[in-house]
């Protein structure tokens, strides 16, 4: 009785909580201060009447898709040899050679800009780069900080820089 709550000096929230908090707060409360998880249930219908992945299974193509993209190596990309580069990737963190995913990095790596961050390398692509943003922060108050995580940051020949972050969808 009479007893104030605790006081909070400042938040760290990552991105992918903040962006539950603003789809649903109440999502955020289940997933990231109860700790509940997605469940299964059942897979979404897909083109021509077959299903398409799961909620789960898409997510866990986009991890596979993260990984094989941390771990692919430039110069057979640049020297036009993309499946070579995805297989070996792949292989080197335990993503199966028929994944379905690998169709789609491959179309990426393919792209204008994954001939970019070939043709650039790993003197200028930076892959998987945390960072902290302060967000708000007044003094003797409460300070908000945003934590996350680039997937790449590349350095352009111009001076330019871009951050990219990778996406999957449900349908490549």
């Amino acid at each position: 009785l009479g007893s104030r709550p605790p006081r909070f000096e400042s938040a760290m929230l990552s991105v992918t909580q903040l962006g539950d908090f603003a789809l649903c707060q109440r999502r955020y409360y289940l997933t990231h201060v109860v700790g509940l998880r997605e469940g299964r249930e059942g897979a979404v219908p897909g083109a021509e009447g077959q299903a398409a992945p799961s909620v789960l299974e898409a997510r866990s193509q986009g991890i596979d898709a993260h990984r094989v993209l941390e771990r692919v190596d430039w110069a057979p990309i640049a020297a036009g040899r993309i499946k070579e580069a995805v297989q070996a990737a792949a292989s080197e963190c335990a993503v199966p050679a028929d994944a379905p995913l690998l169709p789609w990095v491959e179309r990426f790596l393919g792209t204008p800009l994954g001939q970019e961050l070939a043709q650039r390398g790993d003197a200028y692509v930076h892959r998987e780069q945390p960072f902290v943003v302060t967000l708000r922060r007044e003094a003797k108050d409460f300070g908000l900080y945003l934590r996350g995580q680039l997937d790449v940051f590349l350095e352009r020949a111009d001076g330019s820089a871009l951050v990219l972050d990778y996406k999957t969808t449900l349908q490549p």
